[in-house]
C-alpha cells in the first residue's frame, strides 16, 4: 500500500525491515503500478544492505520490464541497484550510454538527484562508504560523462558540488586509484 510505503523508510527500524522483507517478496511477483510508489519501494529497499544479492537481482528483473522504461521509474530502481551491486548496475547504465545517449543523458540527470538525497539521508550510510573505490571510480566516470557535453571538461550541474567533492575525497584516500 502506497501510504506504508511512503513512511516505510523512516519507521523504526524493526518496523522498516519487516515492511522491507514484504516488499521484496512482493517485488519478486511483479512491480508496483505507478511511479510514487516505485520511488517510496526504493527508498524502502535502501533501509539496509541486507539481501543485497536478492535486492539487486529482483530490481535487476524490474528495470528491463516494458513496463518500466519511464526515466523516473528506472532511475529509481538503478538506485537501488548502483547500492546494492553497483559493477552490474554500471554495466547496465554503460549500455544505455551505447544505445542511447538521450535515455542516458535523461537517467543521469534523474540519478543524480537522487543520489543528491543519499549524501543527505538521515540514518543511511553514504553511498561512498559502502562502495568499493574502483566501483566508485567507475561510477564518477559514468556520471561524469552524462552530466558534460562535448565541449565541457566538468560536469554541468545535475549533481550538486558536495557529491563531486565527497566522491573525489573518497577516491583520493585511496592509494591504488590513479
Amino acid at each position: 500500500h502506497h501510504g506504508t510505503l511512503r513512511f516505510a523508510s523512516r519507521a523504526p527500524r524493526r518496523v522498516a525491515l519487516v515492511t522491507r522483507s514484504i516488499l521484496l517478496n512482493l517485488l519478486e511477483a511483479g512491480p508496483p503500478g505507478n511511479t510514487a510508489i516505485i520511488r517510496n519501494a526504493a527508498e524502502t529497499l535502501l533501509v539496509s544492505d541486507d539481501d543485497a544479492p536478492r535486492v539487486a537481482t529482483v530490481v535487476r528483473s524490474l528495470i528491463e520490464l516494458p513496463s518500466q522504461r519511464d526515466v523516473a521509474v528506472q532511475s529509481a530502481w538503478l538506485r537501488v541497484w548502483l547500492h546494492a551491486d553497483p559493477g552490474p548496475a554500471a554495466d547496465w547504465l554503460e549500455s544505455r550510454r551505447q544505445g542511447s545517449p538521450e535515455t542516458f543523458r535523461a537517467l543521469v540527470g534523474a540519478l543524480g538527484n537522487l543520489l543528491d538525497q543519499d549524501f543527505d539521508s538521515r540514518g543511511r550510510s553514504p553511498l561512498v562508504a559502502a562502495m568499493d573505490a574502483r566501483a566508485l571510480e567507475r561510477w564518477v566516470r559514468l556520471l561524469q560523462q552524462g552530466d558534460a557535453t562535448p565541449e565541457e571538461a566538468i560536469p554541468r550541474g545535475a549533481f550538486s558540488p558536495g557529491i563531486w567533492r565527497r566522491c573525489l575525497d573518497a577516491l583520493a584516500m585511496d592509494a591504488t586509484i590513479e
